[in-house]
């Protein structure tokens, strides 16, 4: 009678596996710290060779990580797990928890980690994870109702575990009841929740079977979402299998269709050639060899479970354990576990009754039969037989105990878990990586582009002196003209070089700094109006006549060099005529271009502009319209140059152009008569610039 008390309580409920991931995350605050990659703390000229040392560490990743499990594709069709119930979103972190979930201990017994699965959001074809609990904090409550706190996640957010579940190492002791209290969840439409596919508790090498959780709000909605499902270990993660290359072979399942409904039992025998101690029995769920998912195909509803041990010197068997029936539940794509507590055996004979039925014809089948203790299977190749079977099945019964599932080699629980903790580390490792490499890379790039762009203007000084001396000596009736475009130079091209030097210097004390990467950008785009400055002029200078259809290409060229990154639409309505332009007139439109294009790079933050040309008969008409932010102009800022740009326009006898508001983007443009445009404008260079 005692024995039949203790198999009670030990195959109560016979549980369909828990599939749980053992991360690690918030019992080792410093791997992930110890993760982290700086790319700013590393120098210069160091960038090449630590980057072909991160790209050795991410192969040797990457490899690692093929060697080892990975889930597939969910094929759980219903209990997905708990969805607690819909509260307004808040923003700051409440005193009391929003959600309680109490988790009852079974038998009082001693606990040393929980398993948290996060739900699977199957909106999504991928099915990421759904609704895992940002901020929380994990209580154990003692027999004399004292509370411990265990986790402690309320001072920052809980790092996304996706599909993963994530394993808490908590004080090894005896409790009452685990209490999970939610502080923040996530948020979707301004409302908040959280959900968790499966909560359970491990102590030494076994997983509780929990039989009692209460929570404090549920968002209910059977046959999908309940707070019983919270604890009846039917998960969305599969089978602890190694997943084949090509994928599942369903044909090397074992399954026996009858030609009608069968009544009798079958009886299965596993003889494992001598006395071994058996921690559990694992039932995986077989599929049709056709390969159409059906969610525990063949498996029977009902089994009694026996134990014969081997004793030396006589030919009878012992019979150590069982002889009572045990009710299976369909497990879908899950595994059934039945506790054993460790007791030695050779024989190990299973009686299943109530078969499904398929197309009024009755079906047995099982993926893999398998004996574990702790760590190791005890049935790896045990013969397999039946004398309830005729002969012609006998071969294809020892598929039973061949290791594989669907052709998937399978992995007892504790080594498939740590595997795929290790995976979740691994891959945690590899991403760190690829984002070091990422902003390593782009640091390079940018300071390769910047000293790129400094020794252009470095050689670009030296040819602009000769410039000056070869224009001096071969045409006085310029000297007037040249020395203004050097004072155009030194304004702008010194201006942008003193900028330079200021930032640079900056950079040097404070390369970490929040402000590091903005001014690197203010470099970049510097460099490249400097850059774009000087081509125009020497372009300019270097003519001694320049037609309206070489002006208007350069006007694209000078958009396309600055607007890098932009998307840019470049319209040109009627092809310019060829008439030369008076270079006092290109000296003010490329000027005023020169400004426009500043202003959208700098300030619009725009993705795309459009720049319109269009020439007629009588006009020349220019506009650089943008999707940026747009601003005031009855308010304009300081440092815009929009009075310089109106000023240039006005010079030429033209319409200045402006459109704005904030949010909606600029229009900056001209509308020049073209008859007075192509003429020698005598009136000089008025503007302040």
């Amino acid at each position: 009678m005692k024995t039949a008390m203790v198999w009670k309580r030990l195959t109560k409920g016979a549980a369909v596996l828990p599939i749980l991931l053992m991360t690690g995350q918030a019992c080792s605050e410093t791997l992930l710290e110890k993760r982290a990659i700086d790319p700013n703390s590393v120098p210069f000229r160091n960038i090449p060779a630590t980057l072909e040392s991160l790209d050795e560490e991410s192969q040797r990743l990457r490899q690692r990580l093929e060697e080892l499990p990975s889930l597939e594709d969910s094929l759980q069709i219903d209990a997905y797990g708990y969805h607690s119930s819909y509260l307004p979103r808040v923003d700051t972190l409440p005193d009391k928890p929003r959600w309680t979930v109490t988790i009852e201990v079974p038998h009082k017994g001693g606990v040393q980690e929980i398993y948290l699965v996060p739900a699977a959001d199957r909106r999504e074809p991928n099915m990421p994870g759904y609704g895992f609990p940002k901020r929380f904090q994990i209580k154990g409550i003692d027999f004399d109702g004292v509370e411990r706190l265990l986790v402690d996640y309320r001072g920052k957010d809980f790092p996304d575990p996706g599909r993963l579940p994530v394993r808490l190492l908590l004080e090894t002791r005896r409790y009452e009841s685990i209490v999970l209290e939610v502080y923040r969840g996530q948020v979707e439409v301004n409302k908040e929740f959280f959900a968790l596919d499966e909560v359970a508790l491990r102590a030494s090498f076994y997983l509780w079977r929990l039989n009692k959780v209460n929570t404090s709000g549920s968002f209910d909605a059977p046959p999908f979402w309940s707070s019983d499902y919270l604890i009846d270990q039917k998960t969305s993660m599969g089978l602890p299998v190694q997943p084949h290359p090509d994928g599942r072979q369903y044909d090397q399942d074992f399954v026996k269709r009858f030609d009608g409904v069968v009544s009798e039992p079958i009886v299965i025998e596993l003889d494992l050639g001598e006395n071994r101690r058996n921690g559990e029995l694992v039932l995986y769920p077989a599929q049709p060899p056709e390969g159409v998912f059906v969610p525990g195909y063949g498996f029977p509803g009902t089994m009694t479970f026996d134990i014969f041990r081997d004793v030396e010197g006589s030919e009878e068997r012992k019979h150590l354990f069982g002889g009572w029936p045990v009710d299976l539940q369909n497990p879908g794509n899950n595994i059934i576990r039945l506790l054993l507590g460790g007791r030695e055996g050779r024989w190990l004979r299973l009686t299943f009754e109530d078969f499904p039925v398929y197309q009024g014809a009755s079906t047995f089948g099982f993926g893999e039969i398998e004996l574990t203790e702790a760590r190791e299977s005890m049935s790896r190749g045990a013969r397999v037989t039946s004398p309830s079977l005729p002969d012609s099945d006998q071969e294809a019964l020892q598929r039973l105990t061949d290791g594989l599932s669907g052709g998937r080699t399978v992995i007892p629980l504790l080594p498939w878990l740590d595997e795929l903790s290790a995976r979740r580390d691994l891959q945690g490792e590899l991403d760190d990586i690829e984002g070091a490499k990422r902003s390593l890379s782009r640091r390079w790039s940018e300071g390769i582009e910047l000293s790129l762009s400094v020794a252009l203007w470095g050689g670009a000084s030296v040819l602009l002196v000769l410039v000056g001396v070869g224009a001096f000596l071969q045409r006085r009736k310029f000297a007037a003209l040249r020395r203004t475009i050097a004072k155009d130079l030194h304004d702008e091209v010194g201006s942008n070089l003193g900028s330079v030097r200021l930032v640079a210097e900056r950079l040097q004390q404070d390369t970490s700094g929040p402000d590091a990467q903005r001014d690197l950008s203010d470099l970049v785009l510097m460099a490249r109006e400097a850059s774009a400055s000087l081509m125009d002029v020497v372009w300019m200078t270097d003519k001694r006549s320049l037609k309206m259809s070489e002006l208007v290409p350069n006007l694209k060229k000078r958009a396309e060099r600055v607007l890098s990154g932009v998307e840019l639409e470049v319209k040109i309505e009627v092809e310019p005529p060829d008439l030369e332009v008076p270079l006092a007139v290109r000296r003010q439109l490329m000027l005023f271009f020169k400004e426009a294009v500043h202003n959208c790079a700098r300030h619009s933050g725009a993705k795309r502009v459009r720049l319109e040309i269009e020439l007629n008969g009588s006009s020349f008409r220019l506009e650089l319209c943008d999707d940026g932010c747009g601003f005031d102009s009855a308010a304009l800022r300081d440092g815009w140059g929009i009075d310089s740009m109106r000023d240039r326009v006005e010079e030429l006898h033209g319409t200045f152009i402006l459109n704005t508001s904030p949010g909606k983007g600029t229009t900056v443009g001209f509308s020049i008569p073209l008859k007075g445009l192509l003429k020698v404008y005598r009136s000089g260079y008025q503007s302040s610039n």
